[in-house]
């Protein structure tokens, strides 16, 4: 990895409007666990070559990584809205957030039931407003 960035940091260096070595390059400090980094030439190459959906994908799965959905979401977009890869992830992203919100809806819900159950109700009106 170590001649391989070398190679790629020279090449962006002496061609900084290269688009594919700043794809490269970012590649290379993702798979070394390096994510600032990588996120920083995954942005560089978006930002000479707006097309490069190579970028996009790779900052939407960088941030789906850390949990930054809405943010994956936002580079996906910028990709093609026409290529059914992006609409299927697009689509899993929006399922997994609804089951979350679901999950935490029920959660509430229990514990909501659970306090009133336990009698304290002006604890519960404190807690959940008055219904």
């Amino acid at each position: 990895y170590q001649s391989a960035e070398k190679h790629l940091g020279a090449s962006c260096a002496k061609a900084p409007d290269n688009h594919h070595a700043w794809l490269q390059l970012g590649e290379l400090y993702r798979e070394t666990n390096r994510d600032e980094m990588a996120m920083r030439a995954f942005t560089k190459c978006a930002e000479i070559d707006e097309r490069c959906g190579g970028a996009y994908k790779a900052m939407a799965q960088m941030f789906e990584k850390h949990g930054q959905t809405s943010r994956a979401m936002a580079m996906y977009d910028k990709m093609d809205p026409n290529d059914p890869r992006v609409l299927k992830r697009k689509d899993e992203i929006l399922l997994k957030c609804a089951l979350r919100l679901q999950r935490a809806f029920r959660g509430h819900k229990a514990r909501k039931q659970n306090a009133f159950k336990g009698g304290g109700a002006r604890q519960v009106a404190r807690n959940y407003g008055e219904r």
